[in-house]
Order: C-alpha cells, then structure tokens, then sequence
C-alpha cells in the first residue's frame, strides 16, 4: 500500500467517526459525494477517486478479497464494528497501522 492508500484508511476512519449518517456497513457501491453513505471500503475507494464496489477496491486497492478484509476489521476490533460507526473508524485505523504502515520519510545526517 502507498501512502495514497494509507491516507484514504485516514480520511475514510475520520469521515465515518465524525459523520454517523454516512457509515452504512451494507452501501457497498463508492459514494459520488462525501453527503453519501457507504460501507467502510467504499469510503477507501471514494478517497481513491474510484467508481466501483467495495470487493473491487479491496481486490485491486489493497489485494486481498472482501471477504478477508472485513474478517481482519472484526479481529481487530470484534465483530460489533459492523453496526457501531465509531468502532468501524478504530478498525480502519488499525488496520491500515497494521497492514500498511505509512512509508516513514528518512531524513538526510548532516553530519
């Protein structure tokens, strides 16, 4: 995962936790606006400017099946995230941290 990937986890957990009315763990399709709805990977595919469903954006975004990736949320953080908004932005944090940590920028020694 680039960092493109890891801040769409980002920006999707903050969405989520912020706006109640925008988690829906069963709206697979990507939303076209941020007033939409959508499960967790369709908010990741919204912030990736995809068009498509949640099993396309894990496949070709994050390589693995839908299935997987939402077996992994429930490890995280229990299988209640499904219908608590707060818990499903926790599990994307996490997920993304686990998963696909953010490429660390090295700094150059002066030295």
């Amino acid at each position: 995962m680039t960092n493109l990937e890891y801040r769409a986890f980002r920006k999707a957990a903050r969405l989520i936790e912020r706006n109640k009315q925008r988690y829906n763990f069963w709206e697979g399709k990507t939303p076209t606006e941020e007033r939409g709805q959508g499960c967790p990977a369709a908010w990741i595919g919204y912030y990736l400017g995809m068009d498509s469903y949640a099993g396309e954006v894990t496949k070709e975004r994050l390589g693995v099946s839908l299935l997987v990736f939402l077996e992994r949320l429930g490890v995280l953080v229990g299988e209640a995230w499904q219908e608590n908004h707060r818990l499903a932005a926790k599990a994307l944090r996490l997920y993304a941290d686990k998963y696909y940590r953010k490429e660390v920028k090295v700094r150059k020694s002066t030295g």
